[in-house]
């Protein structure tokens, strides 16, 4: 999966696109805290199987390591996989 991210009108406008089967799930914000990117990442939970690992390639936001974020994935271990880009590529 690869998160495509931008600020469009005051928005964050989040398209993440799903490798395997081309498909969009689009998300749009007024903001892009923790709480946004842990809601985003419960979509995908309900979404896909138990049994699969969701792997998710993201850049460095705060938002994708913070504290919330950590303690959401320290609820689904081993659910998530996140491969972050190089800081001075994002």
């Amino acid at each position: 999966m690869f998160c495509f991210e931008q600020l469009r009108a005051d928005r964050w406008e989040r398209s993440n696109f799903v490798t395997l089967t081309g498909e969009i799930i689009p998300i749009v914000r007024e903001s892009h805290k923790s709480s946004d990117f842990i809601d985003f990442l419960k979509i995908l939970d309900e979404k896909y199987d138990n049994e699969k690992k969701i792997k998710i390639i993201f850049d460095n936001h705060s938002a994708h390591t913070s504290k919330e974020t950590r303690r959401y994935l320290e609820q689904h271990p081993g659910r998530f996989e996140f491969v972050f880009t190089p800081k001075h590529g994002s």
